[in-house]
């Protein structure tokens, strides 16, 4: 060979692997392809070279196990025997009885080539998974670093129903996704069994990881369950009862297009049924708020076609969002649904003050015209402010207004925005005051709120805030009756002033 079997920097953790005591030989795969025999990955045997108690150098053979050694039994094979002989007695298995027989025959099933050159714990747990997926069918995966950390070994139980081509090299593309690693080999096994296990070998010399193991079970078992069952599982995992989980998944799951499929777990087609499965008709709107890779996206969902971007982007802006992106999702047949998904940002990276579902039912007021569009829906994002808070101090500004103050709303807005304690301690004592469900502590709510309201403006640093701020609270002073806490408060707000 032009190329050496071992690599010089395998070579030096080969030596540091003995001289931390590693016990030879050190069985390894080889990247080489063997051309003779079969076509399989050269299995390499090292044994360190010593001048006393230090490695000086290695003796590396190279080689393929016969198929006689490959395919004979574990007690055959006297390295396999002991460890057999060794998860028997950790596990109380009897040699003679049903676990004991099930522990053999799943270690006849593995390679031996692999199973003689890992761990003992490796060996452990892949032996117990082999048993517990001959019990009971299921998608199931094993990952094993080789002991140099170059090679990278997926196992993989499937149900044999569930095996085809394009399934394997999915799977493959998805180790090989996960472990930023290119594949080296692959095999299948069929026994008599329920279970084919196919077993793949990546090379992890070039920045390779290791992958998190649990997260790829989840994503395996996504893969074989398929994409209507997948969702109706999400579903029923977020609470859906399992008949309302079947009928909304037969409804809505087929209505997804592939793109969207590829792009998105079915947890997140779940997510995203709920809220269309709520629209009464086509004028309904739903808003969901979530962070997705340390971005914060919006999506809003309606029946019928798209909504025109000129109509949402307002209504985010308003809210303080600065929308970066939108991409659009139509779902077909009985859904007749679609889904504007928007990545937006808070100024300055600021994050959500107000609480995510109350800004939610907000802006689907607002798309609904339910509610007003305008900055002070800032107040309910940067200041957590209820929206119900935030039509009382656009109403009082509206009546300063006509008094004849002089501020126009986005510098009202900023003064606001800019003192959030005194905003809501405004709110607070105007509620206090009128609210017949706190009559009974009225005084004493009062006087706490003047008193955050005085320390807030002392904090106040500009005149014309000052200004703002101190004009709103004359107002609410100044009310003594109001409908806001009644019924007819959804019709027309009222207020009589003491002028």
């Amino acid at each position: 060979l032009d190329t050496p079997l071992l690599a010089e920097a395998s070579r030096q953790l080969a030596v540091e692997w003995f001289e931390q005591g590693g016990q030879p030989p050190l069985l390894l795969k080889s990247n080489f392809i063997s051309t003779v025999h079969r076509r399989a990955p050269l299995d390499l045997v090292l044994v360190p070279l010593r001048d006393g108690p230090k490695v000086t150098g290695l003796s590396v053979h190279a080689g393929l196990w016969t198929s006689a050694a490959l395919h004979s039994t574990p007690d055959e094979v006297p390295i396999l025997r002991s460890r057999i002989a060794s998860l028997e007695t950790k596990f109380g298995f009897d040699p003679r009885g049903h676990t004991g027989k099930a522990l053999a025959h799943a270690l006849s099933g593995l390679p031996h080539d692999l199973t003689t050159a890992f761990p003992s714990a490796a060996l452990e747990e892949i032996a117990l998974t082999a048993m517990s997926v001959t019990d009971r069918p299921r998608p199931k995966l094993v990952l094993i670093r080789s002991a140099l950390g170059r090679h990278l070994f997926a196992f993989v139980w499937l149900p044999r129903d569930d095996v085809s081509t394009g399934r394997r090299v999915a799977i493959g593309e998805m180790l090989e996704a996960r472990a930023n690693a290119s594949l080296l080999s692959w095999s299948i096994a069929l026994e008599d069994g329920p279970v084919a296990l196919l077993r793949y070998t990546l090379d992890l010399r070039n920045d390779g990881r290791m992958p998190d193991a649990a997260a790829l079970d989840v994503e395996l078992e996504r893969m074989v369950r398929g994409w209507l069952p997948a969702v109706e599982h999400a579903l029923r995992e977020d609470g859906a009862t399992p008949a309302r989980a079947a009928r909304l998944a037969l409804r809505y799951a087929p209505c997804f297009p592939f793109g969207y499929r590829n792009s998105n777990a079915p947890e997140e087609a779940a997510r995203d049924i709920v809220p269309i499965a709520g629209l009464a008709d086509a004028n309904a709107r739903s808003v969901r708020i979530y962070p997705q890779d340390g971005k914060l996206r919006i999506k809003l969902y309606r029946l019928g076609g798209p909504l025109p971007l000129s109509d949402a982007v307002p209504v985010f802006e308003n809210f303080g969002f600065r929308v970066i992106e939108e991409l659009p999702t139509a779902l077909a047949g009985d859904a007749d649904a679609y889904i504007h998904d928007f990545e937006v940002e808070l100024p300055g990276g600021g994050t959500l003050k107000g609480d995510t579902a109350t800004v939610e039912g907000a802006i689907a007021a607002v798309l609904e015209m339910r509610a007003e569009n305008d900055a002070f829906n800032r107040l309910i994002v940067e200041a957590g402010l209820a929206p119900a808070s935030v039509v009382l101090l656009r109403a009082w500004f509206r009546y300063l207004r006509q008094t004849g103050l002089s501020y126009g709303l986005v510098t009202v807005v900023e003064a606001l925005r800019r003192a959030p304690a005194v905003a809501t301690a405004l709110v607070d004592r105007f509620a206090a005051a009128h609210d017949p469900a706190r009559a009974k502590d009225s005084a004493a709510a009062i006087a706490a709120a003047d008193a955050a309201i005085a320390a807030g403006l002392d904090a106040v640093s500009a005149i014309d805030d000052d200004r703002i701020l101190r004009a709103i609270s004359g107002v609410i002073r100044a009310t003594l009756r109001t409908n806001a806490f009644a019924p007819a408060a959804a019709e027309a707000l009222a207020f009589k002033m003491d002028s």
